[in-house]
């Protein structure tokens, strides 16, 4: 009966569907504009937030790569700690790399010790020639409240409390991530002011790439892995971190709606099959849904699908070239 209810109240027509630019005859940039105001008010952020570079370590050489910790401020007590990595040879373009959940930024530099989902992807792209900038997001390792630190458990986030106390502020922990990935992404292009800037996310930090790819147009690409695909199948099917919701976002869009508002900005997915969090079917079905977007704007090639066998997971087969073909 429970089950039944619930379902019943997320069965919702969305009031900025991509159907109204399909099929019903807005104009894509008339829809565009209207769903890209209803993210922000859903985010409870806005883009407008002062930020600014307060200290760059010194560079550690890492082989074909340097590494520098620096640290961003984006408010008046939130300061920001984030590892660039930087090529030695040729630089091909900038990838903003956001982490999911786990142990925060370290793990996708490689300063763990350890192989796990994430697979150190931004050193891989790194490796490729890619200045790629990893910010600790807010609620994951160094960016945790202090009882969190203190467990000794590196994979304890602080999701659940900073997310119910900004709820009560109006405001959202997503929120608040995509406004932290916007400043990073404004530091690298002050940084790096001639390549364009890509950025690529797993899992939770696919959730900050897809809503910070409809919102920032200084991003020139962007690879969405084990994320994309309907809310109803993905985290409203399950138990899932509350730091992936929005007060009311059923009411604005599905997430194919804000996959369809990335268009036409090459973007590459990747999904396994054994995924058991963004099941594969469902993305899949998500996928003829933007498809149809991308087809209808003549850029049907900007769009690439990586379905593979395994399990929510970086696969890492395709993104060094994607970024090649669109930051260069």
């Amino acid at each position: 009966m429970l089950e039944g209810f619930l379902s019943s109240q997320c069965s919702i027509k969305p009031e900025c569907a991509v159907s109204g630019y399909l099929d019903n005859g807005l104009s894509f940039d008339v829809w565009k504009s209207r769903i890209r105001q209803k993210i922000f008010e859903r985010l409870g952020f806005g883009c407008d937030w002062p930020y600014e570079l307060v200290s760059e370590d010194p560079e550690e050489d890492k082989g074909p790569y340097s590494l520098q910790k620096i640290h961003f401020s984006i408010s008046e007590n939130l300061v920001c700690p984030c590892y660039v990595l930087i090529p030695k040879g040729k630089i091909k373009g900038l990838v903003l790399t956001l982490h999911g959940h786990g142990y925060g930024a370290r793990d996708i530099v490689g300063l763990i010790g350890e192989s796990t989902y994430e697979k150190q992807f931004a050193v891989s792209l790194a490796e490729q020639g890619f200045v790629t900038f990893s910010p600790e997001l807010v609620g994951f390792g160094e960016m945790r409240l202090k009882e969190d630190i203190e467990c000794g458990d590196w994979k304890k986030s602080s999701c659940h409390r900073l997310s119910a106390n900004l709820l009560a502020a109006g405001k959202t922990l997503l929120g608040l991530r995509v406004y932290e990935a916007y400043a990073a992404i404004g530091l690298m292009h002050s940084r790096f002011p001639m390549l364009k800037a890509g950025v690529m996310g797993i899992s939770g930090g696919g959730t900050v790439a897809t809503f910070l790819s409809v919102v920032d147009d200084r991003i020139s690409a962007c690879v969405i892995s084990g994320y994309a695909n309907f809310f109803n199948s993905s985290i409203l099917a399950m138990n899932h971190c509350i730091c992936n919701y929005l007060p009311g976002m059923l009411e604005s869009f599905e997430m194919p709606d804000i996959l369809s508002a990335i268009a036409p900005m090459p973007m590459l997915w990747e999904s396994g099959d054994l995924d058991p969090i963004y099941p594969q079917e469902s993305t899949r079905k998500a996928e003829k849904i933007v498809r149809r977007c991308y087809a209808s704007l003549d850029a049907d090639e900007n769009f690439i699908c990586d379905y593979f066998s395994g399990m929510h997971e970086i696969h890492g087969k395709l993104e060094g070239r994607f970024f090649s073909d669109f930051l260069n």
